[in-house]
């Protein structure tokens, strides 16, 4: 599962500029810190899915428990 997630983030790399042409040092510690962000969220990432796979239920995720949340979605919004 770790590689499907990392893979993804590779794929997402938000926050990279645009640099076009390599002109000057510039452009490329932009691309730097473009690529070491994306590892960072890769590592908080792991964390909390470590955090979540260690955690207990919060709640028994049944048939009731989607029947409340379908009704609480059908219920118009408060005013």
């Amino acid at each position: 599962m770790d590689s499907a997630v990392i893979e993804m983030a590779r794929r997402r790399r938000p926050g990279r500029a645009d640099t076009g042409a390599r002109r000057d040092h510039g452009a490329s510690n932009l691309d730097n810190g473009g690529l070491i962000r994306p590892e960072q969220e890769i590592e908080r990432l792991r964390c909390l899915l470590r955090e979540g796979a260690a955690s207990a239920p919060a709640v028994r995720a049944d048939e009731a428990y989607f029947t409340v949340l379908r009704d609480r979605l059908r219920q118009p919004p408060p005013a």
